[in-house]
């Protein structure tokens, strides 16, 4: 997704006769980091769930080890079962949780990340590749 976006936009922007337009990577890397970060963070809101019941999860496994009894099971289990159950308890609208603040972090690292990349590119001689 972030490098066709990419890709697309920097060829949407870039007149043929530009060689190095560092206004034109910033704008296609913010605009692929922001439409990459949304698209994906359905998958990073699950992500976050399973990494913060960590303690929870080593207290299950302890616990079962020893053959004690088990009060609290971990309650995310897997992405997929735990993508169902964030929809199931909070609907749609939990998957988009903190989705405003990771599209500017990543609009802001991809548009220096590409602008850095593509003058290191020009100032180096790399040609751009043909495809047939």
């Amino acid at each position: 997704i972030y490098f066709n976006v990419y890709e697309l936009s920097r060829k949407l922007l870039l007149s043929s006769d530009d060689k190095y337009n560092p206004v034109v990577h910033f704008v296609a890397g913010g605009g692929a980091g922001i439409i990459a970060a949304g698209i994906t963070n359905p998958l990073d809101v699950a992500k976050t769930r399973l990494q913060t019941q960590g303690e929870m999860v080593t207290l299950y496994n302890t616990a079962l080890i020893h053959n004690v009894e088990v009060v609290n099971s971990p309650h995310y289990r897997g992405m997929l079962r735990t993508l169902k159950l964030i929809i199931k308890e909070e609907g749609a609208k939990g998957l988009t949780r903190g989705i405003f603040p990771r599209m500017m972090f990543h609009c802001f690292s991809a548009s220096i990340l590409w602008t850095t990349y593509e003058y290191f590119k020009f100032i180096l001689g790399a040609k751009d590749i043909k495809q047939p």
